[in-house]
């Protein structure tokens, strides 16, 4: 719940509390390492992936966590290696995939990336990054039907996120559906936790649209 509503902080006292009990306790020791990592405390969560993998070498959630941490630091080489390695303990991990395409996207290797984001996609149809990540380089190269069902789905499945709404507004406006189009950007355009960037570039295409109209 605390990492859900932000509160890392908060999340990570609980859990060192619950550590207390066992401090060898191989889940709350991994539920620790993500909060860590999404507070930004990559040391600590690079400590606490040791701790584990000291006593468990091939634990899967530990390397994929790991492989997050390498990312988040732009350590790409190195969150790959991980990548692959945890990939080989658990072949069905459908966040390594798309940690995977994101460092080719990363590396500006686009189509390249996309057979990893489609096999999380497989893996996971609610993987929201995965649906995103498609759609987003699906609009780069104008492809707008593809934008569009990745969008859409990503819409359905996080009804209030920002990227997804605006992204999914500017693949139907690519796919000349203009009525469709100025419904979704108006919805991007009002929530209230869309960056400023965002919601400026769906109002352009929201006028664009109205003068076509």
């Amino acid at each position: 719940l605390y990492q859900g509503n932000g509160e890392f902080k908060k999340g990570i006292k609980l859990f060192k509390t619950e550590l207390k009990k066992d401090k060898f306790d191989v889940e709350i020791l991994n539920n620790l390492m993500v909060l860590y990592r999404l507070n930004g405390d990559y040391r600590e969560a690079e400590t606490t992936c040791t701790q584990i993998l000291s006593r468990d070498p091939g634990n899967a959630a530990a390397l994929k966590n790991l492989s997050l941490i390498y990312y988040d630091q732009k350590k790409f080489a190195l969150s790959e290696t991980i990548a692959i390695n945890s990939l080989k303990k658990d072949d069905k991990d459908a966040a390594l995939y798309n940690n995977r395409g994101m460092i080719r996207v990363q590396r500006g290797r686009y189509v390249e990336a996309m057979p990893f984001f489609r096999k999380a996609v497989e893996l996971d149809p609610n993987l929201l990054s995965a649906h995103l990540n498609i759609g987003a380089i699906a609009l780069r190269y104008r492809d707008y039907e593809t934008a569009e069902k990745h969008f859409g789905q990503a819409v359905k499945l996080s009804p209030r996120h920002a990227e997804g709404n605006l992204g999914y507004g500017l693949a139907l406006s690519g796919m000349q559906k203009a009525q469709d189009a100025l419904a979704q950007l108006t919805r991007a355009i009002e929530i209230k936790d869309s960056c400023s960037a965002q919601s400026e570039t769906a109002r352009v295409y929201k006028y664009q649209l109205n003068k076509l109209k």
